[in-house]
């Protein structure tokens, strides 16, 4: 008797969403193109590390790995990417 009353209880719940959710307007979701294509992006990455990112690491960092923000020139060098990434991180949001 109480599994019974339990699966009521739960038909009622379901019922009540079915309803809840048939009410709700379903938007498409906008598609965001990237800001860059994929050859601006490489561009400008390289173009970045040979001015600005080359010079101050070239020596003494053989190996690791150079993140670049491409929009303000900021980046990160670390032995591993996630690394990179948070010292990256880090700098951008510091000031």
């Amino acid at each position: 008797m109480v599994a019974g009353l339990l699966l009521k209880s739960y038909k009622l719940d379901l019922q009540a969403k079915i309803s809840i959710a048939s009410r709700i307007e379903v938007k498409p979701m906008t598609v965001r193109q990237p800001r860059y294509s994929k050859e601006e992006f490489a561009r400008r990455g390289d173009e970045i590390y040979e001015s600005q990112v080359r010079p101050q690491v070239e020596a003494g960092n053989h190996g690791k790995i150079v993140v670049i923000d491409i929009e303000t020139g900021a980046f990160g060098v670390a032995d591993e990417i996630l690394t990179a990434i948070d010292r990256l991180t880090a700098i951008k949001f510091a000031g």
